[in-house]
């Protein structure tokens, strides 16, 4: 598949789709503006709906159908295999959290939706039927619009109240046919009559603010009995009707006004630039700081060489910035502070010292091909931990000579038990003040972040947290809960890091490690909370304005978005009350405190039931409540069951719109509506951000056996920078930084990684590739011209030919161009007859045609015979080797003027003394 054609859902484009500005339809009007247009694509990529009308057509929904197949649907020539793959991973991770999720302990608790495979109700419609007399009959009470997928993007609007359910507004009427599905009432149903022995009014009597369906919106009585007294009238999830006041006109409870019939905030103060059709506007969106990048060293020739581990090593460096001859470099070290705890662990257990095992001090460039060879690993799709296949000798496919060439696998099993990422000595240790159970692996995580942060020009102000599963099924920390059991996690004992970052991009600016041992603040009692709280005191700092020293990157406090495991009345209103916009799902026992229950969703609905499917399309009940400095919205709805998003400082109108789905191809495709309202989508637009890094991880394989705990968050950390890392690439990319840097095909993630994982392994301080390579040791010894000459452009460095020929093992066997110009000589004796071997005295078909005897006659050798006594025998490399000379048979009687009867096959130990001896006169 062609990948320079990329028309994707991703989550990229679905942002792009959000900023689609369209004007929203009105009932009150005759026409509306309309975005459905042809399938134009614009400068980056995405699909632009662009043609306006304004005289719209009454459609039945098969002839819908057929304009959003040719709007949403894609040839599958269009998508990349990466592409393809990450738009079903968008798709799959907002449909699994919005059913439930995968069950962990900061999921939406209870389930939100499935996708409507049964919502199999049809109408047709007579094309010619006024658009206008649709509005004012009274069949058709509402009418909703109708959007793009994963968008607010208006492409029509659509009947959800009448019998004619199906009914579809569009604006041409020349297309083929197919039908939207949206559930309706069955069509025997008959509305329950008043009833005055049970005190049961008629249904036009009953206080019903959101013009709710009378098949949805029914009695609900005392008890079950049959002569049991009228209560009131209930939707499917218990929710009644605030009663309106009659001296103000609204609906009020304990300072929160309810709207029934869609709401919206006149100042629209909150998210930047943000309306209900563009919830994303492009000056929200965050950026990196192309001046940064370029005194760090990229390059229009390091984007065209698809460079990896410069993008790597921005985030985790492999010298000391500080040394980088980078003027005001602004990261952190990595590489370097390993080696230094490294060496400093060993050096003070007394290895390689009067006891012990001997050690040889690591460096940063054999700590970055460590980390290779697990790069490497996930490239070929991972072994689980079995690394040692890579060294397989046994002629195995699984053998790696890159990892082979790059480091012996005793010396990387011995960087594995020796490594470390802190002072084990200096740190505060359990039950000391400031103990951080965390502290033997939170070198990685506040590098990556602090150095993400240092080369970043703007952050987004769309944020997400969630927490990122490492596995474990060892011990931790005791007394920390720092690794344990996970409920409902893809392992099932591990870690868990929470991370704030970008919604539109990987782009990690805060992190907090989850355990038992942190202090909650004041007021707070849910440990998700207390973590929100952390880092939003985190971003405070980096937010233009503040007192810290840190770089600030946030030009206003953010909108965060998370699940209902980090949202509650307190977290909220601390949020609103210091600047924060906050949107997150409330689960319903967290509800808000001072609102009843039954005016909010909050039941449970009967399994397949008609009533609940009917009553997704009813609008959300919206609760607002005014503070001196901060605004709450309470936005409560039901779809397959009850679903309430809390917001603060979030929302500027909330009302329902239907949002086609698609399933399929050709002619199989399918097309739906599903309920959607603002804040839902605001909200599923948002918060897929850790998930989906969750899901490239899973790709990175970065994983190996261990017993040390603290081992498997690192490896998780290393996989985290890689996804951070192609992220920025990617950005990069696009062309909108630096126009020199934009490609027309960047790399896959697999291709990233499969150039990541060469690099880390060839890498070689001599080359000079990288900033601050130029002052490391390994290049300062040798003389300026060497410098100069060390490994130039195609060409293996120094070190590579040591590691090549330092063992027996290894590659190289010194220079044997003069022994490939005896093999190029041998020749058959002439005729059948055979000739006595010069070295071990049998008879031999084949003779050097080099080396003569003192008779000028060639000399007979065997070559490897497949047959006869001397099968296999090396006769032939033995007499041209230096360390072998004067042990053959010939050399016997003309050399040392032995008896040639006498000679005998040398032992091992023979020869390693004439090699000995050999290479004495050869020193002299």
């Amino acid at each position: 598949m062609s990948s320079n054609k990329k028309k994707t859902s991703s989550s990229s484009s679905i942002r792009n789709n959000l900023r689609s500005s369209s004007e929203l339809f009105s009932p009150s009007q005759g026409n509306a503006v309309v975005c459905i247009g042809g399938r134009s694509t614009s400068s980056n990529g995405h699909h632009d709906a662009s043609t306006t009308v304004s005289n719209l057509t009454l459609l039945s929904t098969d002839q819908f159908a057929s304009v959003t197949r040719d709007l949403f649907s894609f040839e599958s020539s269009d998508l990349s295999a990466n592409d393809v793959s990450l738009q079903e991973m968008v798709e799959q991770n907002i449909e699994e959290e919005l059913n439930g999720g995968d069950g962990g302990d900061s999921d939406v608790e209870g389930e939100e939706f499935t996708v409507h495979r049964d919502a199999a109700v049809y109408a047709e419609l007579d094309d010619s039927v006024d658009f206008e007399q649709m509005h004012n009959d009274t069949k058709h009470k509402a009418f909703v619009n109708l959007t793009a997928t994963g968008c607010t993007e208006v492409i029509g609007s659509i009947s959800i109240n009448g019998d004619d359910r199906d009914a579809i507004a569009f604006s041409d009427p020349n297309f083929l046919s197919r039908e939207i599905k949206i559930s309706k009432a069955p069509e025997e149903w008959v509305p329950a009559d008043a009833n005055p022995s049970r005190d049961l009014p008629s249904f036009d009597q009953v206080d019903n603010p959101g013009n709710w369906s009378s098949y949805c919106f029914r009695p609900t009585f005392e008890s079950r009995s049959k002569t049991s007294k009228y209560k009131w009238h209930a939707l499917p999830t218990g929710a009644i009707p605030v009663p309106m006041d009659p001296s103000t006109g609204k609906r009020t409870h304990n300072g929160w006004e309810f709207f029934y019939d869609g709401w919206n905030n006149p100042s629209a103060p909150y998210r930047r630039g943000a309306s209900d059709s563009n919830m994303f506007p492009q000056e929200m969106d965050g950026s990196l700081d192309a001046d940064a990048l370029q005194n760090l060293g990229l390059t229009k020739e390091r984007m065209q060489k698809g460079d990896a581990l410069f993008f790597y090593q921005l985030l985790l460096p492999i010298c000391d910035p500080s040394r980088s001859g980078i003027l005001n470099d602004p990261r952190k070290p990595f590489y370097t502070e390993v080696e230094r705890f490294t060496n400093m662990a060993k050096a003070e257990s007394g290895s390689g010292g009067t006891y012990g095992h001997t050690w040889k001090q690591t460096h940063a460039s054999e700590l970055l091909r460590f980390d290779g060879i697990q790069v490497r690993d996930g490239v070929y799709g991972g072994s689980r931990g079995a690394l040692h296949i890579r060294w397989d000798s046994s002629g195995s496919f699984t053998r790696d000579e890159d990892i082979c060439e790059s480091m012996t696998y005793t010396r990387y099993c011995e960087i594995k038990r020796s490594m470390k990422l802190c002072h084990n000595g200096s740190s505060p240790q359990r039950g000391e003040p400031n103990y951080d159970p965390a502290y033997k692996f939170d070198l990685i995580y506040n590098t990556m972040v602090h150095n993400c942060n240092a080369i970043t020009k703007y952050a987004d102000e769309n944020q997400t947290v969630d927490e990122t599963t490492w596995g474990f099924s060892g011990y931790g920390e005791a007394g920390s809960s720092i690794q344990g059991r996970l409920r409902g996690k893809k392992v099932a004992k591990g870690g868990q890091t929470v991370i704030l970052s970008d919604s539109g991009r990987f782009r990690p600016r805060a992190y907090r490690h989850r355990h038992k041992l942190h202090q909650l603040p004041p007021g707070f009692t849910r440990q998700g909370c207390g973590e929100m709280h952390y880092l939003m005191n985190r971003v405070s700092e980096l937010t233009i304005g503040s007192n810290s020293n840190k770089k600030k990157i946030f030009r206003s406090k953010p909108t965060v978005t998370a699940d209902n495991f980090f949202s509650d009345d307190a977290m909220l209103n601390w949020a609103g009350s210091n600047g924060f916009g906050m949107i997150g799902t409330s689960a319903r026992n967290f509800l808000s405190k001072d609102i009843k229950k039954e005016y909010l969703h909050s039941q449970k609905t009967a399994p397949q039931s008609q009533e609940a499917k009917v009553a997704r399309f009813t609008k959300p009940i919206v609760a607002v409540k005014d503070y001196d400095n901060y605004q709450r919205v309470h936005v409560s709805f039901q779809s397959t069951s009850s679903c309430n998003i809390a917001t603060v400082n979030a929302l500027n109108a909330c009302d329902l719109f239907v949002e086609v789905r698609e399933r399929g191809r050709n002619q199989n495709k399918r097309f739906w509506g599903i309920e959607m309202n603002h804040a839902r989508r605001l909200y599923l637009s948002t918060y897929f951000r850790i998930d989906n890094t969750d899901h490239l991880l899973e790709n990175a394989q970065i994983y190996y056996r261990t017993w040390k705990y603290w081992h498997a968050p690192t490896n998780h950390a290393k996989a985290l920078a890689i996804v951070c890392a192609y992220d920025i690439y990617r950005e990069c990319s696009e062309g909108g930084l630096c126009s020199e840097w934009k490609l027309e095909k960047p790399l896959t993630f697999f291709e990233f990684r499969k150039v990541l994982s060469t690099q880390m392994l060839k890498y070689s301080p001599q080359k000079q590739a990288y900033p601050g390579d130029q002052f490391m040791r390994s290049v300062t010894k040798l003389t300026q011209s060497a410098r100069k000459r060390s490994a130039p452009e195609g060409l293996v460095s120094s070190i590579q030919i040591k590691q090549a020929k330092r063992s027996g093992k290894t590659r190289l066997c010194g220079d044997i161009d003069k022994l490939c110009r005896h093999i190029e000589s041998i020749e058959r004796t002439p005729g059948k007859k055979g000739r006595v071997c010069a070295w071990c005295g049998l008879e031999t078909y084949t003779v050097c045609g080099i080396c003569k005897d003192s008779k000028g006659k060639s000399i007979p050798l065997h070559h490897i015979p497949h047959r006869g006594k001397a099968i296999g025998e090396l006769c032939f490399y033995h007499y041209h080797n230096d360390n072998m000379f004067g042990l053959g048979k010939n050399d016997r009687s003309t050399l040392l003027h032995g008896v040639k009867g006498d000679w005998e096959k040398p032992t091992a130990l023979e020869i390693k003394q004439n090699r000995e001896y050999i290479r004495s006169i050869d020193n002299k």
